[in-house]
């Protein structure tokens, strides 16, 4: 889900998918296509919200990049790097 300044909800999504390693590969997935989509809207601040404290620790280290995700998170990181003036991650209980 996609939220202005204001909380409304400017693009929500859903989707699925043929193949998946696991839930951790379903949560870089779906935060991956947020990402995608916020840069797609020109979105330059960005705050992720995940209850997936995974996906913060693989976004905010390297522990992941040989895994079997790691050219998705390569992608993220490049993307919050290059595209976005500000970014957050933070983990919701």
């Amino acid at each position: 889900m996609i939220r202005d300044d204001q909380g409304q909800v400017l693009k929500a999504g859903a989707g699925s998918e043929g193949f998946l390693l696991n839930a951790f590969h379903a949560e870089i997935l779906g935060c991956a296509a947020g990402m995608q989509e916020a840069s797609r809207l020109g979105i330059a601040n960005l705050c992720i919200e995940t209850d997936a404290s995974l996906v913060k620790d693989a976004l905010e280290s390297d522990d992941y990049r040989l895994s079997a995700i790691g050219g998705i998170l390569t992608d993220m990181k490049f993307l919050l790097a290059t595209d976005l003036r500000s970014s957050s991650i933070n983990v919701c209980n």
